[in-house]
């Protein structure tokens, strides 16, 4: 027996309910399907809902018997509506306020897309090309390091200095502001690329087994890093990364275009903020540095 698609999804999706728009050229997509009460759905219409549903439950609307089944909830749907538009749901401030958002939220999805979704794409060679030039993302190598993190940078010089005579363990115990591994004498145990901010895993790639770094200033503050130990395997493979990769690259590119896309609107724009206004309702205080983890 078919699985039904089930009112809460179609509720849940942003297709709308019925509509009395024409929905195609043909005698055929303008008959109507479902009527409640006084609203119509032609075939055309129809259509469209089925190419709304998510793709897990386009195949339970594959069949005569499972389409009769999502009209029964489209039924049902366009009744809840209908009942809504009766007790002027839609007229309330609260509603109002939401429409508004979700049409601004609309437009700039369907502008993003028109302008850079649509325009930028990456294809096999490039993405292949990116995996023979950067073979140290996909070697699968995994460093074990120790950090000291303070707060400014005339404290991390005065821990380097102290490191002369200090063990780095007892240092970190002392003044690392990343409590969870001071305790352990600074060590982050094992990790792979990806896992801290750039800045940081830059250097600490770098380093050979029991070298320290110099200072090294991320969001989080000024570390003093420390290698330990280094594991390699096998690098994973072109085909096993091929399709992360390619949207990745896509990302990122797209990232970049929208960033200057934004930047060449924001010169022709007047824009002008109040500071003297700021700040408006609560403000909540920034997390302290120790709170703060790579």
């Amino acid at each position: 027996m078919r699985r039904k698609v089930g009112l809460w999804v179609l509720i849940s999706a942003v297709a709308l309910g019925c509509s009395a728009s024409p929905g195609g050229s043909t005698e055929a997509k303008d008959k109507v399907i479902l009527k409640v009460n006084d609203t119509e759905m032609t075939v055309a219409d129809f259509e469209k809902e089925l190419d709304r549903l998510p793709p897990q439950l386009k195949p339970m609307a594959s069949s005569k018997e499972g389409q009769k089944q999502l009209l029964e909830e489209l039924a049902s749907r366009e009744l809840l509506v209908q009942e809504a538009e009766k007790r002027k749901i839609g007229d309330r401030p609260e509603v109002v306020e939401q429409a508004k958002e979700f049409r601004k939220r609309l437009l700039l999805q369907t502008l993003v897309n028109e302008e850079i979704g649509s325009k930028i794409t990456v294809d096999d060679p490039e993405v292949e090309a990116y995996y023979k030039t950067h073979p140290e993302e996909f070697s699968n190598e995994r460093i074990r390091a120790k950090h000291i993190l303070v707060e400014t940078e005339e404290e991390a010089k005065k821990v380097m200095t102290r490191l002369k005579k200090e063990k780095f363990e007892d240092l970190a115990k002392e003044v690392s502001l990343d409590k969870a591994s001071g305790a352990s004498g600074g060590d982050l145990n094992y990790f792979g690329r990806g896992q801290m901010v750039p800045e940081f895993e830059k250097v600490a790639f770098a380093l050979k087994v029991g070298e320290t770094s110099g200072i090294v200033k991320t969001q989080f503050g000024y570390h003093i890093i420390r290698l330990m130990d280094r594991k390699t395997s096998e690098p994973t493979s072109f085909e096993q990364v091929k399709d992360r990769l390619k949207q990745k690259l896509l990302n990122e590119k797209q990232r970049k275009q929208f960033d200057e896309w934004l930047a060449s609107l924001k010169e022709e724009a007047k824009i002008q903020i109040q500071e003297d206004l700021l700040p408006v309702g609560e403000v909540q205080e920034a997390p302290k540095a120790e709170e703060k983890k790579e």
